[in-house]
């Protein structure tokens, strides 16, 4: 596998409602995705539709193979898309659900939110903001929608290092920085009541708040605002300023103690982001995106309350210790989310797998068993556990063995390769595969004495069944196997062969998680369905399920044998610079085979966990990833040691 590639530059157009100057935490956003994927070598055609709606495209605009629609573009073009079909792919940017820009039980709300998700519907994929987005998203779609998404927080607009400190001293008076377009949603006059409480709850704690952002969107509402810090006589400690350019925005950053923009909702709130790069803490929701993107660095309150607000103010005004804490916290969560462009990676891959989902088919892999066994031996031999293992053959060489459900030969092979065992060693195998026992037959035959090794073909418990009463082994060998077996059955018919040693490797445990997150509620939906099948074969007539490992240490003393030793052996498989070991790749690819094999759309209909539209996805972007060498996998196994009493 080679190293890490973005694949074949795409053409794509971004699709805007306005300008893409225009100043808002959104279109910053916009311009700064745009930019990340030129830099990755795309090109980025930008489709501003200046208010009005549009062909798509529109007139003279070349072709492009995936159109990104700005969400809050969705009243100029939802007609359109639903009237005809496009020749690309579209996907919906959404900061923020747009119908919930209003106040709680705005009579519009309605109608605004059963547009916003016909928009939605003509979506190929999704790319949000933040989980909250994700979230909000999917409630109003509801359960049976699926689309392909994709989580990128907004960078930030500086990088932290370039952050100056803070005012030196705080108070004298306290800086509030209200900083936002003026609309009903940002809630400036919820925050104007709170600073009415604080005033006159705690007439001795001094403040200042000044207004900067756009005062023409909604100016019925300003209006409002500044008539009610006239009538309740703040007007004199407020002041009101129109958006900045960025050296005179650096200023009044620079002036600033605490940034107050208690949204009644936000996808993200990147303002918030910006504060926290300078060491501000900022007052915002203690729910959705905004309390999504302060964490612990804030203030967060329940922003329908003014008198919380101003509490959570005047706390914050005379504890020099909290201010201290949340400069810090906020610096420290700066660092991590990185600077302009570093919330971006991954967002190339996801839009081609986007681009090539149904138009070029996975590669496939046949459901080759021998195949499969081979493949792993050396991921096997990787997550063996060793303390077992060193217990199992005491530093002697058993004359002996006897292994169930041996496959095409690989441990035996192993075992000669480590010195374990000896071409001297009788070693009986037995898989219910004719064309694996064939296999081993072929590869290990000649690799022991005379006839020693010897390979049958048969089912597992009339072998056993039969076996009782013959000259017991010395040591009984079961890698891989029992998970597949019912606990209580299996350990009573092995105990019965009087064998001295039980080692019994990779049993799975309940756990299988594939890297990187690609959808953390998908990648849990698939990989539940996955073990739920495996639970579900008892219903089939099989045996075994997705808790083997618990299950066995509780059965082996239950049959009358003891555990002597137990550890994990866990499967992990993941790139190396890029790159996978010695049939790495081929190991996970069968993985997904499994997969595919398993979550069949008879097995989807009787676990209502997900759709086939969703589990496409996942499979395809997985196999995307694998190509790419990205995919990676956790699987959590046991490995024990079991003797007679």
């Amino acid at each position: 596998m080679g190293p890490v590639t973005t694949g074949t530059p795409l053409k794509l157009a971004l699709v805007i409602p306005g300008p893409l100057d225009r100043r808002s935490g959104g279109y910053s956003y916009d311009v700064d995705l745009a930019q990340a994927l030129q830099s990755s070598g795309h090109t980025v055609s930008v489709w501003s539709l200046e208010g009005r709606a549009s062909d798509l495209p529109p007139p003279g605009q070349e072709a492009v193979e995936m159109a990104i629609f700005d969400a809050l573009a969705h009243p100029l073009v939802v007609e359109r898309l639903e009237r005809s079909a496009t020749s690309f792919r579209k996907v919906a940017l959404v900061h923020h659900l747009a119908w919930k820009d209003d106040p709680p039980g705005h009579p519009d709300a309605p109608q605004k939110k059963a547009l916003e998700s016909r928009f939605l519907a003509t979506m190929d994929a999704f790319v949000f903001n933040s989980e909250e987005t994700g979230r909000s998203v999917a409630a109003l779609m509801g359960p049976d929608f699926f689309r392909p998404a994709a989580c990128f927080r907004p960078p930030l607009g500086v990088k932290p290092s370039s952050a100056g400190p803070l005012p030196p001293a705080y108070g004298e008076p306290f800086q509030l920085l209200f900083l936002a377009n003026v609309t009903p949603r940002k809630n400036l006059l919820g925050l104007l009541q709170a600073l009415l409480e604080l005033t006159s709850q705690y007439p001795s704690l001094p403040w200042r708040l000044r207004v900067v952002g756009n005062q023409q969107v909604d100016v019925e509402y300003v209006a409002s605002c500044r008539e009610f810090a006239q009538r309740s006589g703040l007007a004199g400690l407020v002041r009101w300023d129109p958006w900045k350019d960025p050296a005179q925005l650096a200023k009044v950053w620079a002036s600033t103690h605490l940034l107050v923009v208690p949204s009644f909702h936000e996808g993200w709130g990147m303002v918030y982001a910006e504060a926290m790069a300078r060491g501000i803490p900022s007052l915002a929701s203690n729910t959705g995106g905004g309390a999504e993107a302060v964490g612990t660095t804030g203030l967060l309150v329940d922003v329908t309350s003014p008198p919380e607000m101003a509490r959570e103010m005047a706390r914050w005004m005379t504890d020099p210790a909290l201010q201290r804490e949340l400069e810090l916290r906020c610096r420290q969560r700066a660092a991590w989310l990185g600077g302009p462009g570093s919330g971006f990676a991954g967002l190339p891959e996801f839009l081609q797998d986007v681009v090539s989902l149904g138009v070029s088919a996975d590669a496939t892999y046949s459901v080759d068993w021998n195949a499969w066994l081979e493949c792993k031996a050396g991921v096997d031999e990787r997550s063996l556990h060793p303390r077992v293992q060193t217990a199992a053959f005491q530093g002697l060489i058993p004359r002996q063995v006897l292994e169930l459900g041996g496959g095409t030969g690989t441990m035996a092979r192993r075992l000669l390769k480590q010195g374990l065992i000896a071409p001297q060693t009788l070693y009986t195998l037995v898989d219910s595969s004719p064309l694996a026992v064939a296999e081993a037959q072929r590869q290990c035959g000649p690799l022991f004495a005379g006839d020693n090794f010897v390979a049958q073909q048969g089912d597992l418990y009339r072998y056993l069944d039969q076996a009782r009463g013959n000259h017991p082994p010395e040591l009984v060998v079961a890698h891989a196997l029992l998970d597949l077996l019912d606990p209580g059955r299996a350990s009573v018919a092995l105990e019965k062969l009087g064998a001295r040693h039980y080692w019994l490797t990779h049993l799975f445990d309940g756990l299988t998680e594939f890297l990187p997150v690609l959808d953390a509620a998908l990648d849990d939906r698939v990989v539940a369905a996955y073990h739920a099948t495996m639970d579900d074969r008892h219903r089939l007539g099989g045996e075994g399920s997705s808790r083997s490992g618990k299950a066995w240490l509780e059965a082996l003393p239950a049959a009358g044998l003891t555990v002597l030793e137990a550890a994990s052996s866990d499967w992990v498989v993941v790139p190396r610079a890029g790159r996978y070991l010695e049939h790495e790749q081929e190991f996970l690819a069968h993985l997904l085979q499994f997969f595919r094999a398993s979550l069949t759309q008879e097995a989807l209909s009787g676990l209502s966990l997900l759709n086939q539209e969703a589990l496409s996805w996942w499979l395809h972007a997985r196999t995307s990833q694998l190509r790419r060498g990205q995919l990676g996998v956790v699987v959590h196994q046991l490995d024990l040691l079991a003797g007679r009493r």
